[in-house]
């Protein structure tokens, strides 16, 4: 993690998870309405777990599947809890381990620059942490690096919906989090806002194949709202396709993957010297002021990667944090600046996903007088 300064920090979320960390397994399950615990068996069941198998748990929280996981590993095998709340690590360290269970080592570290050599575990697992990461495509590359060839990695997590019943189930979701106004509770409103930042089920299983995860499997609850990926890892085959105009052209950034794909085009097609405005559009917000927080840096995280993607010294970018409607407010600053295309992510969402990106995405392409460009999800390099 990098800690240069607070505008380049990581976000502040395990200082929110320090705060909960005592009663972090009680609100969890309430608020899930027993969901959590079944989830979570569910997930561990799917690891087909043996004796001398080397277990990572990442974002391991309180250590609630971890010391699962020791359990049915038996004697024999090796379980790493990891995670970056020193809060949630103490209430793990803490808890008692079955009789008979597998030792476990307790790491203080982050999910995106994990603190081992390739080609560590035999089982990788993540539950409900991913969408915390700051980049949970680079948490995704590293859980990958770690796992053994032909190692099964195990995500468990709360996910953007595309159903309607997931859709549904996020709305309520949301009315439950954002009446939570008691200062202790407050850090769980993270709880719905962190979901702005979570991947969509294609975007997981597009990136999770193209590291090369294979034999997938996926289990919905909620509809699509709660997903359990698992898949097998297979030898990566080197791609060998090479990514290669406008003055101007506003780049709109929504906390997805697909949008931050818009870089590869970006790379190939826009002339160089060109003037990329990489814009985010915040709505008006009424959580608690630490929610609020961890919510800007997550966003100064979107453009941080973003300027990473783009080929170096090649253009002139100019970041922008605007407030409002994403859709007009990206129309009229592209008409602005006088820029000649309009780039967006789009996730495929159907036509009851009436979240900001999509609805942007719509908004954009119909009331646009300048070219748009809809990234999509999958992306094949020619």
């Amino acid at each position: 993690m990098s800690s240069h300064n607070e505008e380049n920090s990581d976000p502040a979320t395990p200082a929110l998870f320090d705060v909960i960390s005592p009663h972090y397994d009680h609100w969890s399950n309430l608020l899930s309405v027993g969901g959590m615990h079944a989830w979570h068996h569910v997930a561990v069941d799917r690891m087909h777990l043996s004796g001398n198998l080397r277990v990572l748990d990442v974002g391991c929280g309180t250590g609630t599947v971890t010391r699962q996981i020791a359990s049915k590993l038996g004697l024999h095998g090796l379980v790493v809890g990891l995670d970056p709340a020193l809060g949630m690590l103490d209430v793990a360290k803490n808890a008692p381990v079955t009789a008979n269970a597998s030792p476990i080592q307790w790491v203080s570290g982050s999910g995106e620059n994990l603190p081992f050599d390739n080609e560590t575990f035999d089982r990788v697992s993540a539950e409900f942490s991913l969408r915390n990461m700051s980049n949970w495509d680079k948490g995704l590359h590293e859980m990958m690096r770690v796992l053994k060839t032909g190692g099964q990695l195990t995500i468990l997590e709360m996910i953007q919906p595309l159903t309607r019943l997931g859709i549904m189930a996020r709305q309520g979701l949301n009315a439950i989090t954002a009446r939570i106004s008691s200062p202790k509770l407050n850090p769980y409103q993270w709880l719905g806002v962190s979901l702005h930042h979570a991947p969509t089920i294609h975007e997981l299983r597009t990136e999770a194949q193209r590291l090369g995860l294979t034999q997938l499997a996926v289990h919905q609850w909620l509809g699509d709202l709660v997903v359990l990926l698992t898949g097998t890892k297979e030898p990566l085959h080197a791609d060998a396709s090479q990514l290669r105009s406008s003055n101007a052209i506003v780049w709109g950034i929504d906390g997805s993957l697909t949008s931050l794909r818009g870089a590869l085009w970006i790379n190939r097609f826009i002339a160089r010297d060109s003037v990329v405005h990489l814009v985010i559009v915040l709505p008006q917000s009424r959580h608690a002021e630490e929610i609020q927080k961890t919510d800007r840096q997550y966003w100064r995280q979107q453009h941080a990667m973003a300027e990473e993607l783009l080929s170096r010294g090649k253009f002139h970018t100019d970041v922008t944090v605007l407030e409002g409607d994403p859709g007009p407010s990206l129309v009229e600053f592209a008409q602005h600046v006088h820029a000649n295309m309009i780039i967006l992510g789009n996730r495929h969402r159907n036509d009851v996903a009436a979240y900001r990106q999509e609805s942007a995405s719509r908004y954009v392409s119909t009331h646009s007088p300048i070219p748009v460009l809809l990234v999509p999800t999958e992306y094949e390099g020619t």
